[in-house]
């Protein structure tokens, strides 16, 4: 006898395919759509790391910056990456501002 797993239906249908399918026809999904960054559990307070690639001259580039200003490495990045990120995300999400009204 075959165990069904948690998020698996009878069918063995996974889980996020019946998901999918119940929002199909739907008028108002992308209306309705809730960005993981408007989720009730994000906080604001919580920080998250990324570690990110660059390569050695620019690391020596950072660097200096961090030692000759106030910024430190990762404050001098966030400042100027915050702007780029916004625009990004309002350039991407726009279709929810431009739906029909009904």
């Amino acid at each position: 006898m075959k165990i069904r797993a948690k998020n698996e239906n009878w069918l063995n249908i996974p889980w996020y395919v019946d998901k999918f399918a119940a929002g199909a026809g739907s008028k108002n999904a992308k209306e309705n759509e809730v960005y993981p960054w408007e989720e009730s559990h994000v906080r604001e307070d919580v920080k998250k790391t990324l570690p990110l690639r660059i390569d050695e001259p620019l690391y020596l580039n950072l660097k200096c910056i961090a030692e000759r200003t106030p910024y430190s490495m990762n404050s001098f990045i966030l400042d100027r990456v915050i702007d780029e990120i916004e625009e990004e995300i309002a350039r991407l999400t726009e279709c929810r501002n431009r739906l029909p009204l009904e």
